[in-house]
């Protein structure tokens, strides 16, 4: 038998030097096409949330020159509002519990700062300590978090450059109540968290999903709600084993609001501090649909005004995006469940949409319900499969109601 080397193997007129180059050659064509690959799916997964910021800003730029306030619009006091004052007091003293002076509240109320959360002033003041004035804090935190914000929904929807998915994040960038996503309140924050969570949960990471649900009690009022949405969809999409893996995500949320109860205890020496200085509003169990129907025709005015039927409805704006957010959740509710099959996620996000609209509404008339459906966003990923003239539609819709709200938010007639 003959014997054979590699330069028999060669093919003819070529010499080993040639061939390893050419390989050589194909290896830097493969690695360079690696990382264009890499290059496109971050350009993918970072540019279009930042081009979402811009579309959000534009719209509230735009509100402040309808206004007349163009020249206020880089100024913190532009975005601080009512509760505005109170995180920044908490970011400056800390809490403060004591009992209500005046004929304008109930007998025996609560007041104080011990009925707002405490992580979103804990960051403004942590950046207060960084020599920037706690406005301005505030200010740079809302809009770090309303990007995060749109980032965190772009990964729910699924990065791609097609029509869909960049419809549907340009409705999260201009999702009815924006403006307070980008005001000096919690708002971005929570929605962040949760949806972290959300995507923690669907991806089966459930200790890692409560954790950032324990954060969102401590981010905002009804930040708790998340570990409800994570009980809920423990029940629909998980089975045998996995359901307790999943149902301890719920539980570790939970466990997150009760550290947050001996906390208030620690600071103000009440554990129930909240509930007693949320209590003054008349806050709790109400008709739902008695409280949907009083945004548009009003109600009674109650003994005391803190507990009267929100102003901030007066106004057709605010109204308008009521009726707007109840369409689109009852629209999503039907087309998901009459398109099936339903997908792990779409029953974890129509979890948390279906809760945290219907939540408030119980909670009864006199909450600015306005604020709280800008919570809602995670929604949009539920549009990806609508139509698309009516994704158009939902922006175009979304965009105007924007500015409108932004109006009534800087004139100071909803809060």
């Amino acid at each position: 038998m003959a014997h054979t080397t590699a330069r028999d193997t060669l093919p003819a007129g070529e010499s080993p030097a040639a061939v390893g180059g050419s390989i050589a050659a194909d290896g830097r064509r493969r690695a360079d096409a690696r990382r264009r690959r890499a290059r496109h799916r971050w350009v993918t997964l970072i540019v279009p949330p930042v081009l979402g910021v811009v579309f959000a800003e534009a719209l509230l730029f735009l509100a402040a020159i309808l206004d007349g306030r163009a020249q206020y619009f880089v100024r913190p006091g532009h975005w601080a509002r009512f509760d505005s004052g109170l995180y920044l007091q908490i970011a400056a003293h800390g809490y403060t519990f004591n009992h209500c002076a005046g004929s304008q509240y109930p007998p025996g109320s609560w007041c104080g700062t011990a009925g707002w959360a405490p992580l979103y002033p804990g960051l403004v003041s942590l950046l207060g300590h960084l020599r920037l004035s706690l406005p301005v804090a505030g200010m740079v935190l809302s809009l770090l978090f309303a990007y995060l914000t749109l980032q965190a929904v772009w990964v729910l929807i699924g990065p791609a450059w097609s029509f869909s998915p960049l419809c549907c994040l340009a409705f999260a960038a201009c999702f009815p109540g924006m403006i307070y996503s980008y005001a000096l309140f919690p708002v971005s924050l929570l929605t962040f968290l949760a949806i972290v969570s959300l995507i923690l949960f669907i991806r089966r990471h459930y200790v890692f999903a409560g954790l950032v649900g324990a954060l969102c009690a401590w981010a905002f009022a009804i930040g708790p709600l998340v570990g409800v949405v994570l009980l809920v969809s423990a029940v629909l999409v998980a089975r045998g084993r996995d359901f307790w893996r999943a149902a301890c995500s719920g539980v570790i949320a939970f466990a997150g609001f009760g550290v947050l109860l001996l906390a208030y205890q620690r600071w103000v020496g009440h554990w129930d501090a909240y509930f007693k200085v949320q209590s003054k509003y008349g806050n709790g169990l109400h008709d739902p649909v008695t409280t949907f129907v009083m945004a548009f025709t009003g109600g009674p005015k109650a003994r005391y005004p803190l507990q009267s039927p929100n102003s901030g409805y007066d106004h057709v704006y605010a109204q308008a995006q009521t009726a707007f957010v109840a369409a689109l959740v009852i629209g999503l509710i039907v087309w998901t469940l009459r398109h099936r099959p339903v997908g792990r996620a779409e029953w974890v996000i129509l979890s948390y949409t279906v809760i945290f609209w219907l939540v408030p509404l119980v909670d009864g008339p006199s909450l600015g319900r306005y604020r709280m459906e800008a919570l809602l966003v995670p929604s949009v990923a539920l549009c990806t499969r609508l139509p698309r003239p009516v994704q158009v539609v939902l922006v175009g819709t979304s965009a105007v109601l924007a500015v409108g709200l932004t109006s009534l938010f800087t004139k100071e007639l909803i809060f």
